[in-house]
């Protein structure tokens, strides 16, 4: 059974960019940074290599991009924010970033858009380490051997680092630079170790992916923390086969449960309101059913979906359950897909329908008063949306989609406690409406020069956004903000020549508003989005034996709260790799240094408010306010791979 091939931008309405990953990677990437690059993606993480990290698309929350693997759900529905430190680079063979609109096939109507991860078919055996700055280190193995009928994938990651790099820190006096230093990160170790098993047989697939994750927790710069720390483990398994119902319908029925647990332990209290050491744990079990037809210019989906999903926190010190929640929800999608004008013309209508059953949250001890009173009952959502792609030229398309979609909020939000994160019961279903329009050229090569354009401009209008505000120096409680519009821009050039130099270039521009009537939020950007992201990658390879590459990453500066009070310095940051492999048979030798120039802090405005102040201060280098990033990191791997299996 073979893997699906990867999306075509010139044949789908959709905004989709193809990110390539596998083992051939340089070691000091990893997926965060990977998706960083490809444009509309902006990435947010809390430190180095390990550390915590998530995706939004076109200004979206993490939690309103959906992350799948293998078209199977790792947060269905937006439930929770999935961290890309857990899904290792080797054991994929791309990232298919859909921006916006997704295939009716996936299931998904996330707000932001969907990052699918796809395992590979066939891959060479391989096997690498690798040692960097840091105290970091990485060991990775995968390989697809064969027993009997059974095809085998199977894959395996560890990575461990002290995270003990130096930052800026101010010390809390902005105006004042005479007490600024540059201190270690302490108390910032992290384990990671992955495994992945995908078996086939026939048409039936069996794939397991399972991820543990420790972390001690440092803290904010104005707040260390020394002895908070953090584990998550989480196991993904699916069981999918394909049956032919007829001459032209193909079913592909699929079963999957996923299974998260999460514990933060902060004896002390240091990053959160008080001492704590809680336990949540997050079950999901869906059954899938998909169908498509083929019949002219016909080519129908049907999706049926059915889930349930449990939360249940506990109190580590007592073994107290605070109460176990249970959600059921229902999906059906129909899409009608039209292939017109001999396939130039590709029209996408999907009628979705969800349902969301609140009935098993609870109420509050003695009262028949719902602890989430904007969830009670049952609630019917209708989310349809639609794309159409022209071709008018083998190498150009024109495309457009618009639809509306809608996230429940997760259990986290509504009644977690992690730490810094405290929960509001009171919330509501956040709603959006999003258009885009793009185009999307491939012209043939002149002479030895390939060039590939991608221009997309979107719309999102949002109701109720959910977002994490800050109430107190050391924790944030979820809030609906009301109404609010994103408006951006992206463009991707990518060129190609003599079979050894290429160049990836993209560009997203942002413009956001809080539509809130709070004069605290009216008007204001959108907090953690950039208005502006550049990134741009350089190389040369040389066949197998020789690659170079530059990457340069650009992003302004971005409000960390909703009043734009708090501001994030804009950071540009440089990165360089080279990949030696003297002979087929040899080890390739693998570098990379990330943060090329050092950077750990840069000039930002005094007063941002104060557009007549043009006074400068200084601000570390920073994803999350407080959450400093490493400076210069050294990566270097030594690797093997069996080059006469190569992959077909």
């Amino acid at each position: 059974m073979s893997a699906p091939s990867a999306p075509d931008p010139l044949s789908s309405p959709a905004s989709v960019t193809v990110v390539p990953l596998g083992p051939d990677a340089p070691p000091g990437t990893d997926l965060a940074s990977a998706l960083d690059l490809a444009t509309g993606t902006t990435v947010r993480r809390l430190g180095g290599l390990g550390d915590f990290a998530s995706v939004s698309l076109r200004g979206s929350s993490a939690r309103q991009v959906e992350v799948l693997l293998d078209g199977v759900p790792l947060n269905p529905d937006g439930s929770g924010v999935v961290d890309l430190s857990d899904l290792p680079v080797s054991a994929f063979e791309r990232a298919e970033v859909y921006r916006g609109f997704a295939p009716p096939a996936l299931g998904a109507s996330a707000i932001g858009g969907v990052v699918n991860l796809r395992t590979p078919a066939q891959v060479p055996d391989a096997a690498g380490v690798a040692l960097g700055s840091w105290h970091t280190g990485r060991m990775w193995a995968l390989g697809s051997p064969r027993t009997g009928p059974v095809e085998w994938f199977l894959a395996a990651d560890h990575l461990h680092s002290a995270g003990d790099y130096p930052y800026f820190d101010d010390q809390g006096t902005e105006f004042n630079r005479f007490d600024d230093r540059t201190p270690v990160r302490t108390h910032n170790a992290v384990q990671r170790d992955t495994g992945l098993i995908r078996a086939r047989v026939g048409s039936l697939t069996v794939l397991d992916h399972v991820s543990a994750h420790h972390q001690e927790l440092p803290g904010s710069i104005p707040t260390p923390a020394s002895v908070a720390e953090y584990s998550a483990w989480r196991n993904l398994l699916a069981v999918s086969g394909a049956a032919q119902a007829g001459a032209a319908v193909r079913l592909t029925p699929r079963a999957w449960w996923l299974a998260r647990v999460q514990r933060t332990s902060d004896p002390l209290g240091e990053i959160g309101i008080g001492p704590s050491d809680t336990r949540d744990t997050y079950h999901a079990a869906g059954l899938d059913l998909t169908g498509r037809g083929v019949h002219g210019p016909w080519a129908p989906v049907a999706l049926a979906r059915a889930r349930v999903e449990t939360y249940a926190p506990t109190r580590v010190e007592t073994g107290e359950v605070d109460g176990t929640r249970a959600r059921l929800a229902g999906t059906l999608a129909v899409a009608p897909e039209v292939w017109l004008w001999q396939g130039r013309l590709n029209l996408s209508p999907v009628l979705q329908a969800e349902v969301l059953d609140h009935h098993f949250l609870g109420t509050v001890p003695f009262s028949d008063t719902p602890v989430a009173p904007g969830l009670a009952g049952t609630e019917f959502f209708l989310v349809p949306r639609g794309g159409a792609s022209l071709r008018p030229l083998a190498w150009l398309a024109v495309r457009g989609t618009a639809g509306w979609y809608v996230r429940p909020p997760d259990f986290t939000e509504l009644f977690g406690q992690q730490g810094s994160l405290v929960g509001n019961p009171e919330l509501v279903p956040e709603r959006g409406f999003a258009v885009d329009v793009g185009v999307h050229a491939a012209p043939p090569r002149l002479g030895p020069l390939g060039i590939e354009l991608d221009l997309a401009y979107a719309r999102i209008r949002a109701n109720d956004l959910i977002t994490w505000v800050q109430n107190s120096q050391q924790t944030r409680r979820a809030e609906n903000l009301g109404e609010a519009y994103v408006r951006s821009v992206e463009g991707a050039l990518d060129l190609r020549g003599w079979e050894w130099l290429r160049s990836a270039t993209a560009l997203t521009w942002t413009l956001s508003r809080n539509l809130d009537p709070d004069p605290t939020y009216a008007n204001n950007q959108l907090p953690n989005l950039a208005p502006v992201e550049f990134s741009q990658t350089s190389g040369v390879g040389i066949g197998r034996t020789l690659d170079l590459s530059h990457t340069w990453s650009w992003t302004s500066a971005t409000w960390t709260d909703p009043a734009n009070v708090n501001q994030l310095a804009p950071r540009s940051l440089h990165g360089l790799s080279l990949a030696l492999s003297p002979a087929p048979r040899l080890p390739t030798l693998r570098a990379e240094v990330l943060n090329l120039l050092d950077v750990r802090g840069m000039a930002v405005p005094r007063n941002p408010l104060d557009l007549s102040d043009d006074s400068l201060v200084m601000k570390p280098v920073a994803d999350f306010s407080g959450y400093p990033l490493p400076g210069r990191t050294v990566m270097v791997s030594v690797s093997w791979q069996d080059f006469t299996k190569d992959a077909p």
